[in-house]
């Protein structure tokens, strides 16, 4: 039986197409927003709001552990043994098309357990959003700081997203981001992006 404890040394590497890749893909054939995979349970598909548990056998403590801890690097893996967790983001391809995930890998009950929420490739102007018009303004500010907070799932970084794409469409400027992990990428219009990782391309 492989245990928790036994895990020290990452085996991450990302040219390597992984065991739960298969499940991550089949999300996405099924147009799934979060997968959430928890020992002695299958696999489970948030889709359309609803969630919906695979046809598939329930997985055991060593199988969760074999499947999900390939994906952390060094990095990602020591935060896991000192936290108890680790968020992450993963690329998955389906016909050729990269998909992002946001990857939460947790304990619970003293067991792994896995959430993964997938992001979406377009981001959305404000009117899509049903933002206010004062988000535009937001936008325009040359100096100070601006704040966005809410409560998980509220929607902070799909309006950070569409804020940062349209200065990107809309002004001359030089965006630098440091994300934990990125979700969106940009692909620079107007401005000059740049995008940093935490533990990958930054420390801190």
């Amino acid at each position: 039986m492989v245990l928790i404890a036994d895990w020290k040394k990452s085996t991450f590497d990302p040219r390597k197409d992984l065991e739960i890749d298969k499940i991550f893909r089949l999300s996405i054939k099924h147009k799934c927003s979060d997968i959430h995979l928890q020992v002695d349970r299958p696999p489970i598909f948030r889709i359309r709001g609803g969630l919906k548990t695979l046809d598939m056998p329930p997985i055991t403590e060593s199988q969760m552990i074999e499947l999900t801890f390939p994906m952390m690097d060094q990095r990602n893996l020591d935060i896991f043994h000192r936290d108890g967790g680790a968020d992450f983001s993963k690329v998955v391809a389906l016909d050729g098309d990269p998909w992002r995930f946001r990857v939460n890998l947790l304990t619970q009950l003293g067991k792994v357990g896995m959430v993964a929420r997938k992001i979406e490739r377009f981001i959305p102007p404000f009117e899509g959003l049903y933002l206010p018009p004062v988000m535009e303004s937001l936008c325009k500010f040359d100096q100070g700081m601006v704040l966005l907070a809410g409560v998980t799932g509220s929607g902070k970084s799909t309006t950070i997203a569409s804020m940062l794409n349209w200065i990107n469409h809309n002004m001359n400027k030089h965006i630098l981001t440091i994300e934990d992990p990125i979700e969106f990428v940009y692909t620079s219009d107007n401005c000059l992006i740049n995008q940093r990782e935490i533990g990958q391309d930054v420390i801190d």
